[in-house]
């Protein structure tokens, strides 16, 4: 809270400006005996330089003494701001009216008549010293106020700048967790978040979801014969061919483990879903990486299983992963370097069906043994269903593109 006293301790500095006659000398002898210091000076003696040496606490100025020269010089004292709170007192004629109008103008705080009357005199200048001494300590408190303002800005700038770069330093950790070091794309265990994720809006929604599941041919002997420098080289190339291709913002490019990239495409249909994994194919090939030790190709190149179906709160998201890892794994068997597309019932949303193989009917609770396209029963072993599933149907002429049931 801002508080001021009307108290002032002694002595004071008093600076009279009058003749040599001293009109004023029985003001200054009674300002002497309560305890002022007084000094004398004549207008002619003194200018501004010498008011802002003496400080003075009063300054007292005999109009008749010094005339109009007193005006301009208190006009420039309140122009002055280490001067500009020194109480101004101006001694005048009480029968000149236009005297105490021009010397309150010119900004004195008080206008004395002649012939003084020392009580009153003393009075009034004793209030008008109180009064300043309350602005200076004004003054002084919100200049105090000011500084201390200042100085919480200055603070709280520093803290936002510090919150700020928190936060930076915070996401970049966050990004650093959700990212593989290796490739700069998203890791497993982001992928997996971002798959429960899209997996409860696509059920919601009512739309396909499609994964594409890579893996690099020979990895193993691109190591061995090139160096695992070369192979680090040669990940962060796919994750470069991968992220050009799923360019949608919604598409997830993410390292699955070693060698193994997935892409998770939601509302993506199986045939869009091939689409993508065709384009991977095509951007791979063409960077013409050399890889002796691929027997599918003298270039790098990978097997690609996709999955698609539509998610829904009775499934796991497990069925879509397994299903594209099953067609990788046939892509392997049927040579490598090739797609393979693994098609299901749940690709026309029926009701309830679940990964054992069975279908759960809201109407019918009793379960039912689902059948792939061939009329057989679906098998319940990986490898066995890559033998039932894959093997039968051998690559296309053109792109080597298998779709499970076309």
């Amino acid at each position: 809270m801002v508080t001021c006293s009307l108290s002032f301790n002694l002595p004071l500095r008093v600076l009279t400006i009058e003749s040599v006659s001293r009109p004023l000398s029985a003001l200054v002898d009674a300002l002497t005996r309560r305890g002022y210091r007084v000094e004398h000076q004549s207008l002619l003696e003194i200018g501004l330089s010498e008011v802002e040496a003496t400080l003075p606490d009063l300054l007292l100025i005999d109009l008749q003494s010094v005339g109009s020269r007193g005006y301009e010089l208190c006009r420039q004292l309140r122009q002055v701001p280490a001067l500009q709170d020194i109480t101004v007192c101006m001694v005048g004629s009480a029968l000149s009216r236009v005297q105490s109008v021009l010397a309150l103008r010119s900004g004195a705080n008080d206008y004395l008549c002649v012939p003084l009357q020392i009580e009153e005199c003393l009075l009034r200048v004793e209030r008008q010293l109180q009064v300043s001494q309350c602005v200076r300590a004004l003054r002084s408190q919100n200049a105090d106020m000011a500084h201390q303002l200042q100085y919480q800005a200055r603070q709280l700038r520093q803290y936002a700048s510090l919150q700020t770069t928190l936060a930076q330093k915070n996401r970049q950790l966050e990004q650093l967790a959700y990212l593989d070091g290796l490739t700069g794309v998203a890791n497993r265990l982001s992928f997996t978040q971002k798959l429960d994720e899209t997996w409860s809006i696509m059920a919601r929604t009512r739309q396909p979801l499609s994964l594409i599941l890579c893996d690099v041919d020979h990895f193993k002997g691109y190591n061995d014969t090139y160096g695992h420098l070369e192979g680090d080289r040669c990940l962060q190339m796919i994750g470069e061919v991968l992220t050009q291709v799923a360019r949608r913002r919604s598409d997830w490019v993410a390292r699955y483990g070693g060698e193994e990239f997935v892409v998770l495409l939601p509302a993506t249909d199986a045939e869009g879903a091939q689409q993508v994994a065709q384009q991977i194919q095509r951007q791979l090939a063409q960077r013409q990486w050399p890889h002796s030790a691929n027997t599918a190709s003298p270039y790098v190149s990978m097997s690609i299983g996709v999955s698609s179906l539509y998610p829904r709160a009775t499934l796991s998201t497990d069925v879509l992963i397994r299903m594209a890892d099953e067609a990788l794994y046939a892509a392997k068997l049927q040579g490598r370097n090739r797609i393979l597309t693994a098609n299901s019932a749940y690709l026309q949303q029926p009701e309830g069906l679940s990964l054992s193989g069975s279908v759960s009917s809201e109407a019918d609770p009793q379960p039912i043994e689902a059948e792939s396209q061939w009329g057989e029963a679906l098998p319940e072993s990986g490898e066995a269903l890559v033998k039932s599933m894959y093997q039968q149907l051998p690559p296309t002429a053109d792109t080597g593109v298998l779709r499970v049931g076309s």
